[in-house]
């Protein structure tokens, strides 16, 4: 009996093995998830970057999810020299042994009819054996018809590729690996953008930097030049303020606090035009802060500084003890500095500000910078003789958060200074000073990480 379904057993295994594979080296409307593929909604609106588009199949004839076509998901890429891409697929295809037949990968986007052209990059990723030349085909299919088809190498990428695909309801993207030894390619097709004959921006939002509104779309097919209009309410009245052949206009003359509503359309030949898309709503804001940091020379505390913000009536100040934690405010300001007392020495600060207009409206926070707390400046430094000896002998006050101190010495009191000692108490003796001769002394505090402080004042003491 225990013989029997051991056999049993096996047959199963078996089949679920065949029946995998089966799957695994055919094209299938459910694989997405395996082959590491990240479906897009599928409501067919108009998207522009072919990454966004569904896709509604994906496969090819390697049982493994590593060889494949897949999206980079929000994610960024780079080619063999460093450069960076945010949008694109990546294609890997290889083989497991010098034997194995050549491998494919493919997926399918639905176009649904919607543009006229794509236009991208291919560049390579990474090869397995850099001593051997990537080889691989690239095509691309428009509802079963063959558009255009690459022969690629090392040698030969990066290049740039244009493809028709007026009509195309489906769009197939096929990789065939030509190689003949053992290995993987990894091959990047970036920035690929679909181009329609709809006007459709891209992004409607605030300049960082300096808080004005900006436009920016998608190209039209067969644009000459775009034109940008705006108005003070979604249903009044718009006036034409810029004209570019840029795919982007940023508006310089608005004033912060203030709503506006932009419409852009494409310029045509023979004095024709694309229909308006928008309008977009932005409240001006602002300009962001560019911020500096220091310890104040006398406590030791972080300080933060700015130049004014365009536009700026005050600021607001936030704090957090570590990068992308909580921020909390901790000032507001109509001055362009900041002391932030409440630290403790050692211990290290995030800070970010934004400036607020006099409607009350707040702009783009800066970037976040880091300050350490430092120790504060030794006061009540004295100088004296040893009863026994006349040697020159310096103390001052304790310093919070200090664990040691450092002492310098000079022959002038604008001289060089150099350390003859670090003690760890409020005081030290000079036993290497000569007798009849004046030296000038100065302290700073030493925290336990090692950070100093700013000096104290310089005295001066005769030895005798």
């Amino acid at each position: 009996m225990k013989k029997l379904f051991i056999r049993a057993l096996s047959l199963v295994l078996v089949f679920t093995f065949v029946f995998s594979m089966f799957l695994f080296n055919s094209g299938s409307k459910s694989i997405e998830n395996r082959f590491n593929v990240y479906a897009a909604s599928a409501d067919n609106t108009l998207c522009h970057y072919l990454e966004e588009i569904h896709i509604v199949e994906t496969g090819g004839s390697y049982p493994y999810s590593d060889f494949c076509i897949r999206r980079i998901n929000g994610d960024y890429f780079t080619d063999e020299n460093g450069n960076r891409y945010d949008h694109g697929l990546i294609c890997y295809l290889g083989r497991s042994t010098s034997w194995s037949s050549p491998k494919s990968a493919y997926s399918i986007f639905d176009l649904d009819g919607k543009y006229v052209s794509l236009e991208g990059k291919c560049v390579l990723v990474s090869n397995h054996d850099k001593a051997r030349n990537a080889h691989m085909t690239l095509s691309f299919y428009g509802d079963g018809t063959l558009l255009n088809s690459y022969q690629m190498n090392q040698d030969s990428m990066p290049f740039s590729f244009k493809i028709d695909v007026k009509g195309v309801k489906e769009l197939k993207i096929e990789a065939n690996d030509n190689a003949t030894y053992f290995g993987w390619t990894k091959i990047g097709l970036a920035d690929m953008e679909l181009i329609s004959k709809v006007m459709s921006v891209k992004k409607a939002e605030n300049v960082l930097s300096s808080g004005k509104p900006r436009v920016d779309w998608w190209k039209y097919y067969g644009a000459t030049g775009y034109q940008v209009y705006r108005s003070t309410s979604a249903n009044g009245s718009y006036t034409l303020i810029g004209s570019t052949t840029k795919l982007g206009y940023t508006d310089e003359t608005a004033k912060s606090g203030k709503t506006y509503y932009y419409k852009v359309r494409a310029e045509l030949s023979n004095s024709r035009y694309s229909a308006f898309c928008g309008p977009f709503k932005i409240i001006c804001k602002p300009a962001r802060p560019a911020l500096k940091t220091s310890n104040d020379k006398t406590t030791g505390a972080p300080v933060i500084s700015w130049k004014a913000a365009k536009d700026a009536e005050g600021y607001q100040v936030y704090r957090s003890d570590s990068e992308n934690g909580t921020y909390t405010r901790i000032a507001n300001t109509v001055l362009l500095t900041a002391k932030d007392k409440s630290t403790s020495v050692g211990c290290s600060y995030y800070y970010k500000v934004r400036s607020i207009d006099e409607n009350g409206i707040a702009g783009a926070f800066s970037l976040k910078v880091l300050v350490t707390a430092k120790c504060a400046k030794p006061t009540g430094i004295k100088g004296s003789n040893v009863k026994s000896s006349g040697y020159p002998r310096i103390t001052w006050n304790a310093v919070e958060g200090a664990v040691k101190y450092q002492v310098y010495r000079a022959a002038q009191k604008s001289g060089t200074y150099t350390r003859i000692g670090v003690p760890t108490k409020t005081g030290a003796t000079d036993s290497t000073a000569f007798s009849g001769k004046t030296y000038y002394y100065k302290v700073r505090a030493v925290d336990a990480n090692g950070a100093y402080g700013a000096f104290s004042d310089v005295i001066s003491v005769t030895c005798k």
